[in-house]
């Protein structure tokens, strides 16, 4: 089995690599710092690849990597706007499965034909995706409903990719200090977290369900039922929401929809699911957001949610009571807080970058802020700084700037921070509650003495370790792996000619000596060395030569 997973994991290696060589990518790995591992030569300076052989060559590496540059088009504070715009173009589609494979995964996930299941099955797919695909049906006792099935051996190719990339963030972390200080690491596990998530149906199910129970007080959101009777990891059940596209305007018009009360809903339910409960749809696209009669909002797809937890919800809150206050040093201080740094933060210099960044949108109209864009901006100035912050605040920006997109598109003239206003202040009033502040109280005593009863023991095993000559410094040096890596290959070059030298020389007291057999009078001895020599000549040319540096 380990020597099958090997196998598959070269060959796949093998053509990942083909494929990057053919859109271009030497240049990134130039600008990382990876041509010399490389061997690869400088053909330019400042160079990247293209976005458009980035997205395409995503497209042909498979659905691990199309999701990967999915989940990369939400990191606004990684990528340059350029490369953001493109990956967001990323169509996630695929030839349908033959009919016969999908029958066969349905009725060994629910253990009996489609047939009999369902009192209809439609064998033409709704639509295909990299990792499954859509089929119409219809229950026996007449409701309409979506099963989605999972692709045929699709797990197997996730895992095996996911596994390279494992191994390709360990190798570029390792060989390039420019990535280390991204943690693409992390990225990477956190990514395989996710689509291995999205692999299991079930999770998406209780996503819905969760989601939906959340906004059950909501009359003017629907969100579609799970039928768990029907549900495994590799097949999910539900209601069929019929609608229209939520940027089909002309559809809206035709039907007599109220666009401007279709964006005050649709902005309400992304608020409750984001400032009330924390729990909110990540991928709100327009094939994901569909209106019903009655300007109602139905809401599809919840394979990709997000979530606030208690510390990030408060500080998302200060970020935007400190902006009301028009305090950029109190702004900047609480992304310190909820966020992680390095030793070598210039804090001066990142308290005047965000100022500068807010200070455009102090005193402006409510509805000319936009506050996706506004956090955005702010969190593409704690990367440059390297200061990193929650996965999930990335989602929530995402979210926030295509549900202020989506509705600009619905209503020009619609005030979103107004929509948002009384969610944000009914926050506030949570976090500053004296409730809440008891409660933060009562944690920090906790801590406070869970420290003060472990501190004697703690220093006394210091002062142990100590006296007993056992204390170990971990020391650990920075930035020396490319002047290490230049003297391993002087010393290379420099023993190379050495022993060049050494066989010339040899060889030479060979032929004048005469020992040993000859051929043409010559001493086969020394014509060996002098051909050897001649060897290790021109492989030190060629080595300096590529090295570019004579």
């Amino acid at each position: 089995m380990v020597f099958e997973k090997k196998r598959r994991h070269l060959a796949r290696y093998i053509e990942i690599g083909r494929i990057l060589a053919r859109h271009q990518f030497e240049h990134l790995m130039t600008q990382l710092g990876l041509a010399d591992v490389f061997h690869l030569r400088h053909r330019g300076r400042g160079l990247l690849p293209d976005p458009t052989d980035v997205r395409e060559s995503l497209e042909e590496l498979g659905p691990t990597f199309i999701k990967l540059g999915q989940l990369l088009s939400t990191r606004t504070e990684l990528l340059p706007a350029l490369y953001i715009k493109e990956l967001q173009k990323l169509q996630d589609t695929a030839p349908a499965v033959p009919t016969p494979e999908v029958l066969s995964v349905i009725e060994e996930e629910l253990g009996s034909p489609a047939q009999r299941l369902f009192a209809e099955f439609s064998e033409e797919p709704l639509a295909a995706a990299s990792l499954g695909q859509t089929h119409a049906g219809r229950l026996k006792d007449g409701t309409k409903v979506v099963v989605k099935v999972q692709r045929p051996g699709v797990d197997k190719i996730i895992e095996t990719d996911v596994e390279i990339m494992q191994g390709i963030a360990h190798f570029l972390e390792h060989h390039s200090a420019r990535l280390r200080d991204y943690d693409i690491v992390q990225l990477v596990e956190e990514f395989a977290v996710t689509i291995r998530r999205e692999l299991d149906y079930t999770y998406e199910g209780r996503n819905t369900d969760k989601i939906r129970e959340n906004l059950s007080n909501l009359n003017f959101v629907v969100v579609p039922r799970v039928f768990w009777e029907y549900t495994t990891p590799r097949v999910l059940t539900i209601e069929r929401i019929s609608g229209i596209k939520v940027t089909d305007i002309r559809g809206m018009e035709e039907l007599g929809i109220d666009r401007k009360s279709v964006a005050h809903n649709l902005t309400n339910a992304f608020m409750e699911m984001i400032f009330i409960h924390g729990f909110f749809h990540a991928d709100p696209h327009p094939g994901n957001l569909v209106v019903l009669d009655g300007n109602t909002i139905g809401l599809l797809d919840f394979g990709m949610v997000g979530r606030l937890d208690r510390r990030l919800k408060t500080g998302l809150t200060i970020l935007l009571a400190e902006y009301v206050q028009e305090d950029s040093g109190g702004f900047a201080e609480e992304l310190l807080r909820i966020g992680s740094w390095g030793e070598d933060l210039n804090r001066r210099a990142f308290e005047a970058d965000i100022d500068r960044a807010l200070r455009p949108y102090f005193g402006a109209p409510l509805k000319d802020v936009r506050l996706g864009e506004l956090l955005r901006n702010a969190f593409q100035i704690s990367a440059r700084h390297r200061v990193r912050l929650p996965s999930s605040l990335a989602l929530l920006v995402k979210v926030l700037v295509n549900i202020d997109g989506i509705d600009r598109q619905l209503d020009p003239e619609f005030d979103f921070a107004s929509e948002a206003k009384p969610y944000v202040k009914r926050s506030m009033r949570e976090v500053f509650s004296l409730q809440t502040l008891f409660s933060q109280a009562y944690r920090s005593l906790v801590q406070l003495r869970d420290l003060l009863i472990a501190f004697p023991d703690r220093t006394y095993d210091l002062l142990e370790r100590l006296v007993e000559g056992s204390l170990r410094i971990n020391f650990r040096h920075l930035g020396l792996e490319s002047a290490i890596r230049a003297v391993e290959r002087a010393a290379n070059r420099l023993s190379l000619a050495l022993i060049t030298s050494a066989t010339i020389v040899a060889s030479a007291l060979l032929m004048a000596a005469k020992i040993g057999p000859s051929w043409n009078g010559y001493p086969i001895m020394g014509l060996a060395g002098f051909g050897l020599s001649f060897l290790f000549a021109v492989w030190l040319i060629i080595f300096t030569l590529r090295s570019g540096k004579l």
